[in-house]
């Protein structure tokens, strides 16, 4: 006797998962929208261009390691640097455009990264998907 299953019988197994992924995406969005509202380029900032003299692996405050590129400005001596969050460090290329505050201390900007806006966002939206995904299928799936 062959027994069809439902459509949506992949998903009653999953529940758990989806619950333990929306438990972290919220703190995760936060750490990323955080990330780009402090690393947002201001008004004030200009763009620059330069070539990167340094890749390397740097542990941030939190112990959690990122890519650390280090720039020098074209025309000058100064280097400034800039942390990777959703690039990876041989993904940029040589050459980098980014947004300097004038402050050679302060991270720049590079137009070559990824946005942590996007993860941000891709994080905030996952819970409210993962709850209609659960109350829409999982609730009404036959047991």
């Amino acid at each position: 006797m062959v027994t069809e299953a439902s459509p949506h019988s992949w998903l009653k197994g999953q529940r758990i998962k989806l619950l333990f992924v929306m438990l972290f995406a919220l703190p995760l969005a936060g750490v990323e929208l955080y990330d780009y509202a402090v690393h947002y380029p201001r008004a004030d900032w200009e763009l620059k261009s330069g070539r990167v003299i340094m890749r390397a692996m740097a542990s941030t405050h939190l112990g959690i390691k990122r890519p650390l590129l280090t720039v020098r400005i074209d025309g000058t001596d100064t280097a400034v640097f800039a942390s990777l969050g959703g690039s990876g460090i041989n993904d940029v290329p040589g050459r980098v455009t980014f947004y300097y505050s004038g402050d050679p201390t302060r991270e720049v900007l590079l137009r070559e990264e990824t946005s942590p806006l996007w993860i941000g966002l891709f994080f905030l939206v996952l819970p409210p998907a993962g709850l209609w995904l659960i109350t829409r299928f999982l609730a009404r799936a036959p047991a």
